[in-house]
């Protein structure tokens, strides 16, 4: 057969440009296996942290009765941020309990906490919004993170599929897809 006559896409150089864009799309896909990885693990460290908070059923509410603040220099070295540590009190069942908390939100002397503390052992609490941010951000980091990367994993199945799709409605009439025997 003539050069001429050749179909597009039947050389030696297109049959290893297919196979490398399919090898290249492979170690894509077990490249985002680390990824993926990671944010299941955000995911499930913020599950657990945020179950751990479960024997904590008794409602009270606390006042600060002290703040020190704390400035520190940012890294870049402009401005400073304001690290507030603050003591508080509540009651429970007759008993007034103490335990200090730290933030970078403004915290001021005599506002009023919603805290959380568990029935069999009161002295353990944590103040609602304060205590539980950081544990329901790591929750919706790691789903954030892991929809992401099932995008790029959808994406590049999808590419695949289309070159499998492309394959089989090739031609039949082509005699060039077929192997003498």
């Amino acid at each position: 057969m003539s050069n001429n006559n050749r179909k597009k896409g039947t050389g030696p150089r297109e049959k290893t440009e297919k196979k490398s864009s399919i090898v290249g799309k492979i170690i894509a896909l077990l490249a985002c296996v680390p990824f993926w990885l990671i944010g299941f693990a955000f995911i499930k460290i913020g599950i657990e942290q945020i179950s751990d908070l479960k024997d904590y059923t008794a409602k009270t509410k606390g006042v600060i009765s002290d703040v020190t603040v704390q400035k520190k220099k940012k890294s870049a070295g402009f401005g400073y941020i304001r690290n507030y540590k603050a003591s508080y009190s509540y009651e429970y069942n007759g008993i007034t309990y103490t335990d200090t908390i730290e933030s970078t939100n403004k915290l001021k002397k005599g506002k009023v906490l919603r805290i959380r503390c568990n029935p069999d052992r009161p002295k353990e609490n944590y103040v609602k919004w304060y205590d539980t941010s950081g544990r329901v951000f790591l929750l919706i980091f790691g789903v954030v993170w892991d929809a992401f990367f099932l995008f790029i994993v959808y994406s590049i199945l999808i590419s695949f599929k289309s070159k499998i799709s492309k394959k089989k409605s090739a031609d039949p009439t082509d005699p060039d897809q077929y192997q003498q025997l």
